[in-house]
């Protein structure tokens, strides 16, 4: 026989060898096999996340990541939505779009911040939502704190604020886990 089916049939031994011993442990601990399979994303209803809510969170997103974190360079491109203006979607990758398009290199390529804006503009619903519940969790938590002066209102209400601290944290988190 040659070394590549040797190699082969001793693979094989020891992933039976490896599922046996899961089976065992399982046992062992009284749960069935495929007890951990993963369940289907939840579903994010217009009663959780209404598509106005999602076009504003889009739009802040791209806010806080063309703004400059580590300086604390507030720069967004939809400043009209903190005091109530309302973005489509067309008008977020277009505005990205005639900012970021230009400032290509000969390759094309465009600039770092250009594209995790667009990137963020594209994101679907569930993920941005865990974005945003994440938001009201941290802001949630800092009220119990009180460690920095934040608007009073609920955190629901106040993550919708322009340049808040809290929010940025999470965009500069998401950021860095990226990188």
């Amino acid at each position: 026989m040659s070394s590549k089916t040797n190699l082969k049939k001793d693979s094989a031994r020891k992933k039976k060898i490896q599922q046996q011993k899961h089976r065992e442990h399982l046992k062992k601990k009284k749960m069935k096999p495929g007890a951990f399979k993963l369940s289907a994303p939840a579903v994010v209803t217009q009663e959780m996340y209404p598509d106005e809510l999602h076009r504003f969170w889009i739009a802040s997103g791209v806010n806080y990541l063309v703004s400059d974190y580590d300086n604390g360079v507030w720069d967004p491109m939809f400043p009209a939505i903190y005091e109530g203006g309302e973005v489509t979607s067309a008008e977020i990758a277009s505005k990205i779009t005639n900012k970021y398009a230009p400032l290509a290199d000969k390759d094309r390529h465009w600039p770092k911040e250009g594209r995790t804006a667009m990137s963020w503009s594209l994101i679907n619903r569930e993920i941005a939502y865990v974005y945003y519940r994440e938001a009201i969790r941290r802001l949630t938590e800092h009220n119990k704190k009180k460690v920095l002066t934040m608007p009073e209102g609920l955190p629901e209400d106040v993550v919708k604020t322009a340049a808040n601290p809290i929010v940025w944290e999470v965009f500069k988190y998401m950021l860095d886990s990226v990188k």
